[in-house]
C-alpha cells in the first residue's frame, strides 16, 4: 500500500471516528438537558401553586426556586450557545459522509495517485463544511 493511499485512508478514519464520538456527545447532552430545563422551567413557573404542597413548601422556604430559576436560566444559555440538537446532525451528516470517503480510499488501487489525491481532496472538502457548519 503506497503512504498517499494510507494517509488518505487514515485521515479519512480519524475524522469518521472524532465525528462519531461526537456525535454522541451532542446526542447525550441534547438528550438529557432540553427535558431537565424543560422539567426546571415548568417548576420554576408553577412555584406558588406548587409550594401549597407539603413536600415543596417544605424545600421553598425561600430559597428553593430562586436557585432552581439562576440553574435554569444559565442551562437555557447553555443550550442555546452549544446548540447541541443542530451539532448532533451535523456530525451525524458529516460522520456518513466521512465514511463514505474512508470506504472510498480503502476501494481506491493503491498505485493510482490521480484518484487517491481526488480523494483526499474531498476529504478536505469535507472537513472544510463541517468546520464551517457544525464548528462555532
Amino acid at each position: 500500500m503506497s503512504i498517499l493511499s494510507e494517509e488518505v485512508i487514515r485521515t479519512a478514519t480519524d475524522e469518521y471516528e472524532k465525528w462519531k464520538g461526537s456525535a454522541r456527545l451532542y446526542a447525550t447532552i441534547s438528550r438529557i438537558l432540553r427535558p431537565l430545563l424543560i422539567a426546571a422551567t415548568s417548576v420554576v413557573a408553577a412555584d406558588k401553586s406548587l409550594g401549597q404542597w407539603k413536600w415543596f413548601a417544605s424545600v421553598s422556604d425561600g430559597w428553593f426556586f430562586p436557585i432552581l430559576a439562576v440553574l435554569a436560566a444559565i442551562g437555557t444559555g447553555i443550550e442555546a450557545w452549544l446548540k447541541p440538537a443542530e451539532k448532533w446532525k451535523g456530525f451525524l451528516a458529516d460522520r456518513d459522509v466521512m465514511d463514505g470517503l474512508a470506504i472510498l480510499a480503502r476501494s481506491t488501487d493503491p498505485n493510482d495517485t490521480g484518484a487517491l489525491l481526488k480523494v483526499l481532496e474531498r476529504v478536505k472538502e469535507a472537513q472544510a463544511k463541517h468546520v464551517k457548519d457544525n464548528v462555532y
